[in-house]
C-alpha cells in the first residue's frame, strides 16, 4: 500500500510561487509570518489550484489575519473538494465573530470533511460567534472526529452548557476533543457530558478546561 508524501511549506512566498499542484497532503507552517489579510487571500487562491488535496495541516498562528482574510481564505478552501483531513490553526489573529461565522458556513461546504481539528484561541470574538460556527459544523455529515481548543479568546466568557448543546446536534461525532477556556466548576462539567450523551454514536470523549487565568 502507497503512503502518502507529505509536501512541507515554511514560507509563505514559497508556496505562492509554487506551481506543483498535484499533491495530495500539505503541511503548512506559516507561523508568525504576518500575511495579514492580503496574504490569507493570496493563500486561498493558491490552495484552491490543488484540486487533489485531501489532507491539510494549516498553521496561521499570529498571522494577524482578520474576519476578512479569513473569510476570504476558508471560501478559497471550499473549492478543495476531496478535502477530508483539516487541522488549522487559527490563534493569535485578529477576526471577530463574524470571521467564526464565516468559518463554520466554509467548513460546512468542504463536504467529504471527516476530520478536523481547530484552534481559535487568542482572538476576538463572542458566545455568538461561536454558536455559529458549532450550529454550522453541526451540518456537516460525515464529521467523526472533531478537537476544538478555545483559550484566552478575548471576548465574552463562553458557556460550556451551550456549547454541549450545540455539539450534542453533530450527526456522525464519534470522537470528541475539547480544550476550552471557562470557569473549572465539576457542576458545570457533570452537565456538559449529560448534554453530550445525547450524541448517540459518541464512543470517545475528551474535555478539559482551563481557568481563566491558566
Amino acid at each position: 500500500m502507497m503512503t502518502q508524501q507529505v509536501k512541507q511549506f515554511s514560507y509563505f512566498q514559497d508556496f505562492i510561487n509554487s506551481e506543483e499542484f498535484f499533491h495530495t497532503y500539505l503541511d503548512i507552517n506559516f507561523t508568525k509570518q504576518y500575511t495579514y489579510d492580503e496574504g490569507a487571500l493570496l493563500l486561498g487562491q493558491a490552495l484552491e489550484k490543488y484540486s487533489d488535496l485531501k489532507v491539510l495541516n494549516l498553521n496561521l498562528n499570529c498571522c494577524y489575519i482578520g474576519s476578512y482574510g479569513l473569510s476570504r481564505l476558508i471560501n478559497n478552501l471550499t473549492k478543495c473538494t476531496k478535502l477530508w483531513n483539516l487541522k488549522f490553526d487559527l490563534r493569535g489573529n485578529h477576526f471577530k465573530s463574524d470571521g467564526l461565522l464565516d468559518l463554520g458556513i466554509g467548513l460546512e461546504n468542504i463536504t467529504h470533511l471527516q476530520i478536523l481539528d481547530l484552534n481559535i484561541g487568542y482572538n476576538s470574538f463572542d458566545q455568538q460567534g461561536v454558536n455559529a460556527l458549532i450550529e454550522s459544523l453541526s451540518k456537516c455529515k460525515n464529521l467523526w472526529k472533531f478537537t476544538l481548543e478555545i483559550k484566552k479568546h478575548f471576548g465574552c466568557l463562553l458557556s460550556p452548557l451551550k456549547l454541549a448543546i450545540g455539539l450534542s446536534k453533530f450527526p456522525e461525532l464519534k470522537i470528541l476533543v475539547l480544550n476550552i477556556q471557562c470557569y473549572s466548576n465539576p457542576r458545570i462539567a457533570m452537565k456538559l457530558n449529560i448534554k453530550l450523551f445525547k450524541t448517540k454514536k459518541l464512543i470517545q470523549k475528551e474535555i478539559n478546561f482551563y481557568d481563566l487565568f491558566y
